[in-house]
C-alpha cells in the first residue's frame, strides 16, 4: 500500500494540515469528520482507544483532552497522528510518502520525526521530498538528486522520438542548449519542442514557462491566473465560480478551454472534481506574473465565493492578501 501526503494547496500551511489529509486518506473519512465517523473509522482499522482523544484534538472535535493544557494537547495529538499513520500498515507492506515538506508546518515535521519512534508489526518504509539544503532534523538518511547529465538528456530524447528519427535529429541540437537540467527542464524542454516551437535563447524552467505563457490565448492565461491563486490543486467547482466572477467563460464554452489546458498539461484532471497543476513550479510561475492589483482582484473572488477549504487560516489569507477590497466584505477574520 502506498500512501501520499502533500503540503496545503495554497501555501497557507494551516497547522497539521498535511497529517489531517494523510489520516482521511488512511481512515477513508469524508472531508467535514465528526466525532461518530471518527470513532467507526477507528474501529474499523483497529485502532487503540488511547488514540482517540488525540485524533478528535487533530480533527478540532470535542474530546477528553479538550480541556486539557495545550502542551498535553499537542503531545497526544502528535502520538496519536503517528500511530494511526503506521497502523495503515498492519496487513500489508506500507509506503508513506511525504511531498514537498518544506512546505509543512513546525507541527506536522513533528509528527514526521514522531513516526521514527513508533512499533510496527510490519514493514513501513517513510519516503519525503523536499527542496531544502539542510535536512538534518530528520535524522534520516538523505539522497540528493543531481542534475542530468548530457547521456541522460540524449537518452530521454531519443525514448520520447521512438520511431521517429526525423524528429529525434530536430531535437538533439535543440537540448545541447541546457547545461546539466534539472528533470523538469527537461521535460518541458521536450514538451516544447514536441509542440514545434524552439527552445528560447534561456532555456531554464522559467525561459520555456514564459515563453509557453506567451503563446497561450488571453483567455487561458486568465484561467490559469485564477487557478494559481487558489493553489496548485483545486476545486473544479471554485475554478468555474472564480472564472466566471472574472468575467471569463462558462459552461460549454469553459470546457474547451479547459480541455485545451489539459491537453497541454498546464492543468489536467486530478482527483475527482479536482484540476491541477502538472508541478508545483508551474503553478508558482504563473502566480509570480500577476501584478498586485490583479492578485489582490483574484484573491478578492475567492474570499467571496468561499473556495472550498476545511481551514480558515486559508480563507483568511485570501481575505489578507485581498487586501481593502476583500477586507471590506468582512467584519472580522476567524
Amino acid at each position: 500500500q502506498v500512501l501520499r501526503a502533500q503540503a496545503e494547496p495554497s501555501g497557507a500551511a494551516p497547522p497539521l494540515w498535511p497529517i489531517r489529509d494523510a489520516i482521511r486518506r488512511v481512515l477513508s473519512l469524508p472531508q467535514e469528520v465528526t466525532t461518530r465517523e471518527l470513532g467507526r473509522a477507528s474501529n474499523l482499522a483497529g485502532l487503540s482507544f488511547e488514540a482517540l482523544p488525540g485524533l478528535a484534538e487533530l480533527f478540532g472535535l470535542d474530546g477528553p483532552l479538550s480541556n486539557a493544557e495545550f502542551a498535553v494537547r499537542r503531545r497526544e495529538c502528535f502520538v496519536a497522528a503517528a500511530q494511526t499513520l503506521v497502523n495503515a500498515g498492519r496487513s500489508a507492506k506500507l509506503v508513506l510518502a511525504f511531498d514537498d515538506i518544506e512546505q509543512y508546518d513546525t507541527s506536522s515535521r513533528r509528527v514526521l520525526q514522531a513516526l521514527r519512534h513508533q512499533p510496527v508489526n510490519s514493514p513501513v518504509v517513510v519516503v519525503v521530498c523536499s527542496q531544502e539544503f539542510d535536512l538534518d532534523w530528520l535524522e534520516a538518511e538523505t539522497v540528493e538528486l543531481g542534475p542530468m547529465e548530457r547521456a541522460d538528456v540524449e537518452a530521454a530524447a531519443r525514448y520520447v522520438c521512438t520511431g521517429e528519427d526525423g524528429r529525434l535529429s530536430d531535437f538533439v541540437p535543440q537540448l545541447r542548449k541546457l547545461e546539466q537540467p534539472s528533470a523538469l527542464e527537461l521535460e518541458l524542454a521536450l514538451r516544447m519542442l514536441a509542440e514545434d516551437g524552439p527552445l528560447p535563447d534561456d532555456p531554464s524552467a522559467d525561459g520555456i514557462l514564459g515563453q509557453r505563457l506567451e503563446r497561450l490565448p488571453d483567455i487561458e492565461r486568465a484561467i490559469l491566473e485564477a487557478a494559481s491563486v487558489l493553489g496548485v490543486r483545486c476545486a473544479e467547482r471554485d475554478l468555474r465560480k472564480m472564472v466566471a466572477r472574472d468575467g471569463g467563460p462558462e459552461g460549454d464554452d469553459l470546457d474547451d478551454h479547459l480541455v485545451a489546458l489539459h491537453v497541454a498539461d498546464w492543468l489536467p484532471l486530478g482527483e475527482p472534481g479536482q484540476r491541477r497543476f502538472t508541478h508545483a513550479h508551474l503553478r508558482q510561475f504563473v502566480y509570480r506574473t500577476l501584478d498586485p492589483d490583479r492578485m489582490c482582484a483574484l484573491h478578492s473572488i475567492a474570499a467571496r465565493i468561499g473556495a472550498k477549504t476545511d481551514d480558515p487560516i486559508v480563507s483568511a489569507m485570501h481575505l489578507l492578501r485581498a487586501g481593502g477590497d476583500g477586507l471590506a466584505d468582512r467584519k472580522s477574520v476567524v
